[in-house]
């Protein structure tokens, strides 16, 4: 008996071409939530702060006024500190850009930590999907960058907790697929972000 199983070659993706934009990580987190919103924000630009937004700003004051280097992968050892904060990365690979809150180091291995305002929420992975999402999109781009990266962790500022997110297939398969969902509804207008929603 033959097996009819095509084997995928993994490929890198092309770069993206100069005149597209990159999709902002925080996006890929609303286009998880909600394709429209995405579109909505990010697309149409249409933003108004409500009082959730600007205590998520209040929360991220103290990160945002630190600052770090973050070594090169290469000097990054089983031994290596690391505590970089508002390090933006950015690939045309991925077509991604984010400034990741804060960037922590264990076992060889860089960490990217996530702060959210509130409380941890009461769900069996102890964050949302769009959270998740939005970490293993920072992770990406650590990875895309040549850092060793495993999994995350989002920090909850009201809570003073810490959960833990590794990034499995699984997850990395739906940041993927929020990557391309969003790339396509900001080319494909929004018709295209009502779709299954």
């Amino acid at each position: 008996m033959h097996d009819n199983h095509q084997p995928e070659l993994p490929l890198p993706a092309p770069e993206l071409p100069s005149d597209m934009p990159l999709l902002p990580v925080r996006m890929v987190n609303e286009y998880q939530y909600c394709p429209r919103l995405a579109y909505l924000e990010w697309v149409q630009s249409e933003w108004a702060d409500s009082a959730d937004t600007v205590e998520g700003r209040y929360q991220h004051r103290r990160v945002d006024k630190r600052s770090g280097v973050l070594p090169d992968p290469q000097a990054v050892k089983e031994d290596t500190s690391i505590h970089a904060s508002s390090i933006t990365l950015s690939s045309n690979r991925l077509g991604l850009i984010a400034k990741l809150d804060l960037i922590e180091a264990m076992d060889g291995k860089v960490i990217p930590v996530d702060y959210k305002r509130g409380k941890r929420p009461h769900v069996s992975r102890g964050v949302y999907d769009p959270e998740r999402v939005q970490l293993c999109a920072q992770a990406l781009l650590l990875q895309d960058h040549g850092y060793l990266c495993e999994e995350g962790v989002i920090y909850y500022v009201e809570g003073n907790e810490r959960v833990r997110v590794p990034f499995d297939e699984e997850l990395r398969a739906m940041t993927f697929n929020a990557i391309n969902g969003l790339r396509m509804v900001a080319a494909g207008g929004p018709d295209t972000a009502a779709v299954g929603r």
